[in-house]
């Protein structure tokens, strides 16, 4: 009990829960004129800075030509890294006043990388725009090549002066930095995600033998070194250091979690050939001139020490960020929780009003005779609304909704990223809802009950949708076909496609799963990420369970059994499945019910991960740029699987299959697998 109380209360650090700024689509912040490009937006790659840097001038630069002051700049950008320099670049072609300011050198994060590092051109299907020279190089030698290109092209770039504050006036900006002050109508943050280094507040913290990079691991020879940290950086330097000197790595980790394997694969070889020493679940207490203080086991040890390497990571700026009023994702403000009460309140009524409509004031007014009221809609004899209910009117908006942003979730991942897969994905979604969720029920069979055969229209739900998802046909009225079928479905089909297609259902033909990967597509990346998030997930089981018992005790217990069903349709058909995951929408995105209550995608899940063969698997050119757990619906920290190479499915995890990680990777690290035969088989 106590190891599921920590879970579900873990406040360790976890790198799926890190949030980065909010963005619109063209780059800006919540303050209007402030613009964010490269990483810190979400684009990880240089190629993508680049076109990002190149991008944002081209929109802005047209509406600042018309007004153009001198003691004003149009555009004044901070950082100098890819984006940045792109971005200065574009500026100065298109003829606009603009300056750069960058804290530390120019491309300061390349920099840091270890002496002789490749960097690669990817996306490879992506061109790069501008003039700015990139190809797969060294370090040194896109170094070289960029200064060189500022130089000759003379751009206005200010290096070693750091932006301290941004102030707006009167559409205006002021800069304010430590060496002076800047007007700009535009501002454009090029700083990347890397932010400032975390600290570890222990004395002996700033000696100059204290350094949070590897630049050359031959300057090392034959020195006592320690590395506080437990990442892939952390574990690269112990690599290259280990072999000429003698390498401890501490950490407060009790085990090495973070690195990649093959850096993990890499340092246990080291450890067992007695080059690498570690000390696990170990606090530093003071650097001194010659030693390190450390507490292991409640105890201080004193260890000999000439380097120490601080790589426990960088912080996001944001202090910085606060200061400035720039809003982080998911972050509550006044305004975001106003949004959500109102959210909450329309949902609640909307539903209410289809469930239980006499609990609303506005029921009054049925809504037969509501919409009589408006032309076409009549109840004559030949209007096709003649026989429609609060239940027509509430699935004609549902389906209305999932058509409007199923088009908009079409484009945005099907035409924006070039992928078939997620085409079709949505198509099936769409048309799954349109024929199968409101036109066969609300049309033919409510004709056919016009029609004078004993139809019950809502059975006709049941078509696609298995017990217990649809939990009244058994209970309701039932119908000897719709037990029939339903149960063929719930017993033989479900688990025989789980096999083959895993929890595909949930967003290839559900409506449910579909209203989520539609209208609560755009706030996708709010949901819940981490161990804490994903302990909660227990929940459904119970919500599974809730179902079979209503099942059983209808049956062998009637008295009980109804009461137990009643519960159910009170608090799971209404809160459960209705009001509580579709408000959350733009809280939590928009998987809440899936994920944490449905009991069919439990149900799936049991077969799948039981002999599924749906799997993802990944190759050895991840960059932990973290998109694929970002745009997770389900929670799932995708980065740690694809940094290892190690498969993910619904043997380890809730996944639903929609390959929305697939498709954002930058790096085509991801792909669809299964297993055959003990062999794995990769599909894209």
């Amino acid at each position: 009990m106590s190891s599921i109380l920590n879970s579900l209360f873990d406040e360790k650090f976890d790198p799926a829960t890190v949030k980065l700024p909010k963005v619109g689509q063209n780059g800006q912040s919540n303050i209007k004129g402030i613009y964010l490009i490269g990483e810190i937006a979400g684009k990880p790659l240089l190629k993508n800075a680049i076109n990002m840097g190149y991008d944002v001038i081209e929109k802005l630069y047209p509406g600042l030509l018309d007004k153009q002051e001198k003691e004003i700049f149009d555009v004044l950008i901070v950082g100098a890294g890819a984006a940045g320099i792109s971005a200065s670049l574009r500026a100065k072609q298109r003829g606009l006043n603009y300056i750069t300011i960058e804290q530390g050198k120019v491309a300061n994060l390349i920099t840091t990388f270890t002496k002789g590092k490749v960097l690669f051109v990817e996306p490879v299907e992506e061109e790069v725009k501008g003039d700015l020279w990139l190809e797969e190089c060294t370090k040194e030698e896109i170094l070289e090549r960029w200064n060189k290109f500022i130089t000759d092209e003379q751009l206005n770039i200010k290096t070693k002066e750091r932006v301290e504050d941004i102030q707006k006036s009167s559409g205006i900006f002021d800069v304010i930095t430590d060496k002076g002050n800047y007007k700009a109508k535009i501002v454009i943050l090029a700083i990347g995600k890397a932010g400032n280094p975390r600290k570890i507040n222990c004395s002996g913290e700033d000696l100059d033998k204290v350094v949070n990079v590897l630049a050359d691991p031959d300057e090392f020879n034959d020195k006592d070194i320690m590395i506080y940290g437990a990442g892939d950086v952390a574990a690269e330097a112990a690599i290259a250091l280990c072999d000429k000197n003698r390498t401890t790595i501490t950490c407060v980790d009790e085990s090495f979690t973070f690195p990649r394997k093959r850096n993990i694969d890499a340092m246990e070889a080291k450890i067992k050939e007695n080059k690498l020493k570690v000390n696990f679940a170990t606090k530093v207490k003071e650097i001194r001139e010659d030693s390190v203080v450390i507490e292991k086991d409640g105890k201080e040890l004193v260890e000999k020490n000439n380097a120490f390497f601080t790589m426990i990571g960088a912080d996001l700026p944001l202090k910085f960020f606060k200061k400035i009023g720039i809003t982080l994702e998911g972050e509550w403000t006044m305004k975001r929780f106003i949004f959500a009460v109102l959210v909450f309140a329309f949902v609640f009524c909307i539903y209410s009003y289809k469930k239980y409509p006499a609990i609303l004031p506005f029921s009054l007014i049925p809504a037969e005779t509501f919409f009589s009221w408006f032309a076409p809609f009549g109840e004559g004899k030949d209007s096709i609304f003649q026989y429609r209910d609060t239940t027509f009117w509430y699935s004609f908006t549902y389906t209305a909704l999932m058509v409007i942003f199923g088009i908009k979730s079409y484009n945005r991942w099907g035409n924006g990223f070039k992928s078939r897969h997620q085409k079709v994905r949505f198509i099936s979604l769409i048309l799954c809802q349109v024929i199968l969720f409101f036109l066969i029920p609300e049309f033919l069979f409510k004709f056919l009950i016009h029609m004078g055969n004993s139809y019950q229209y809502w059975h006709a739900y049941t078509l696609l949708q298995p017990w217990p998802l649809i939990f009244y046909f058994i209970f309701n009225q039932p119908h000897l076909f719709y037990l029939i079928w339903g149960g063929i479905m719930t017993i033989i089909l479900v688990p025989l496609t789980a096999r083959w297609h895993g929890k595909r259902f949930c967003t290839w033909l559900c409506g449910c799963g579909g209203l989520a990967e539609t209208v609560g597509d755009r706030w996708r990346h709010l949901a819940p990420k981490g161990r804490k998030s994903q302990a909660w997930e227990f929940m459904n089981w119970i919500v599974l369970g809730w179902a079979f018992l209503a099942l059983i005790l209808f049956f062998v217990l009637p008295s009980i059994g109804i009461q137990v069903v009643n519960s159910y349709s009170k608090i799971v058909d209404f809160w459960l499945i209705a009001v509580l995951p579709v408000a959350a929408y733009p809280i939590f995105g928009g998987k809440i019910w899936c994920r944490y209550w449905c009991p069919l995608a439990k149900y799936i899940q049991i077969f799948s991960k039981w002999y599924g063969k749906l799997k993802i698997t990944s190759n050895d050119k991840c960059i932990t740029c973290g998109e694929c757990s970002r745009y997770c619906q389900v929670g799932i920290d995708v980065m740690s699987f694809a940094k290892n190479q190690q498969e993910f499915s619904n043997n380890n995890t809730s996944c639903i299959h929609c390959g929305i990680c697939i498709t954002v990777c930058p790096m085509d690290v991801l792909k669809f697998g299964e297993q055959e035969s003990g062999k794995l088989k990769t599909k894209s």
